[in-house]
């Protein structure tokens, strides 16, 4: 039976520090198989380096999750393990609610146009867009709450200025 590490080395590529993992992924991390089930090659290698994985996960130390260089295998508490997600996740967020807070800067509809659009009663799309100066398709996703939803975290601040 060969070793998980020949078979690391096999299946990745180097690239700087890290050894980019080649084969096979499950939910877009690095995996291989054995006897049909999948295994995380991080835990693997943890595993073959002798680490104490039990209630443990085994992650890259260098943040590339497609890297699978032994040398960059940390074992982490599940908890920890998950708030470290949560708070890149929450990270994420924050730069996207940036960017569409810049977005609707630069936008011709105001959240008054918004209120007004969505409370118009027997004007057409089109004249509407006529009136505000925008496309009929921009007047249709407001209206259907695909832009401007009030659900978003933008339009939840902006429903909370009001």
């Amino acid at each position: 039976m060969r070793n998980i590490l020949d078979v690391v080395r096999e299946k990745s590529v180097e690239e700087g520090d890290c050894w980019l993992w080649t084969g096979y992924c499950n939910d877009g991390i690095p995996s291989t198989s054995n006897a049909g089930k999948a295994y995380r090659v991080a835990r693997l290698i943890a595993i073959r380096l002798n680490m104490p994985v039990d209630g443990k996960v085994a992650y890259m130390k260098c943040g590339n999750k497609m890297c699978v260089n032994p040398d960059h295998v940390g074992l982490m508490s599940r908890k920890a393990y998950s708030a470290k997600n949560i708070k890149k996740m929450t990270e994420t967020i924050s730069w996207k609610m940036k960017q569409k807070k810049m977005a609707r800067a630069r936008s011709k509809l105001t959240m008054d146009d918004v209120i007004a659009i969505r409370s118009a009663e027997g004007i057409t799309q089109r004249a509407l867009a006529a009136k505000y100066g925008v496309n009929q398709k921009v007047i249709l996703r407001v209206l259907k709450g695909q832009s401007w939803n009030d659900h978003s975290p933008m339009g939840m601040m902006a429903m909370q200025l009001r």
